[in-house]
C-alpha cells in the first residue's frame, strides 16, 4: 500500500495521506462486495509498479460502480451455484 500510495501521490501532485485513505476505502468496498479478497499476509509485486506514461488530470477517489440490473439473470446460470471448490462442485445442499 505504502509503495503505490508513493506512486500515485506522486504522478497525481496529491498528499499522500488522502490517496492512501481514498485507495483503502476503495479497496474496503471491492471487500465487501467480495470482488477481491482481503489477505492478511502482504506480498511483493512480481514487477515494479508504474502508472502508463501521459496527461493526467487532478487526482480524484478511485470510484467503484456496482451495476445489479441484470444480476437476477446472472445468477440462472448454474455454474453460479458452487462452492468453494468452484465449478462444477455444487455447495451441500441446505438443511
Amino acid at each position: 500500500m505504502e509503495e503505490a500510495t508513493a506512486l500515485l501521490s506522486a504522478a497525481y501532485a496529491h498528499d499522500a495521506e488522502m490517496v492512501r485513505k481514498d485507495v483503502e476505502q476503495c479497496v474496503a468496498t471491492m471487500i465487501e462486495r467480495e470482488i477481491i479478497r482481503g489477505d492478511e499476509t502482504p506480498s511483493r509485486p512480481t514487477a515494479d509498479l508504474a502508472l502508463p506514461k501521459g496527461a493526467r488530470s487532478a487526482w480524484t477517489m478511485p470510484n467503484f460502480d456496482e451495476c445489479m440490473d441484470m444480476w437476477d439473470l446472472i445468477q440462472l446460470d448454474p455454474i453460479h451455484d458452487v462452492g468453494e471448490a468452484g465449478w462444477p462442485f455444487a455447495p451441500a445442499p441446505k438443511v
